[in-house]
């Protein structure tokens, strides 16, 4: 499981990255290992994604809510439609961030209009 999301990740297939993670299952990830593939990977917007969800909920490395927001900003700024959409949910719950409905809005918008669902 580990390798397959290393290989999208590499690959940059952010749609098949979106269906990865509707399926997978976080204990079978190897969340050491991703976050050290990191180190030559980072400016890639689908690990910048990755990890914030990592941050988020704390695969790897203690849970950060407000590193979480910043990796998915810095996702979201490159266009990455999954970082928006994560991005999006962070402003309506207030994960890393204030609660801003019209920014999660937007955000929301923003990855519908690239395909995300």
């Amino acid at each position: 499981m580990t390798e397959r999301l290393l290989l999208l990740l590499d690959n940059k297939d952010t749609l098949a990255l979106q269906n990865f993670y509707q399926t997978f299952n976080v204990d079978l990830i190897d969340w050491k290992l991703i976050y050290q593939s990191f180190q030559d990977n980072f400016v890639n917007s689908d690990c910048l994604n990755l990890m914030g969800f990592m941050y988020e909920h704390g695969y790897g490395f203690s849970q950060n809510s407000d590193l979480s927001f910043h990796h998915y900003q810095m996702s979201a700024d490159a266009g990455n439609m999954i970082g928006l959409n994560n991005l999006g949910v962070s402003y309506e719950k207030g994960i890393g961030t204030i609660v801003n409905l019209e920014k999660a809005c937007g955000c929301y918008q923003r990855a519908s209009e690239l395909g995300c669902s």
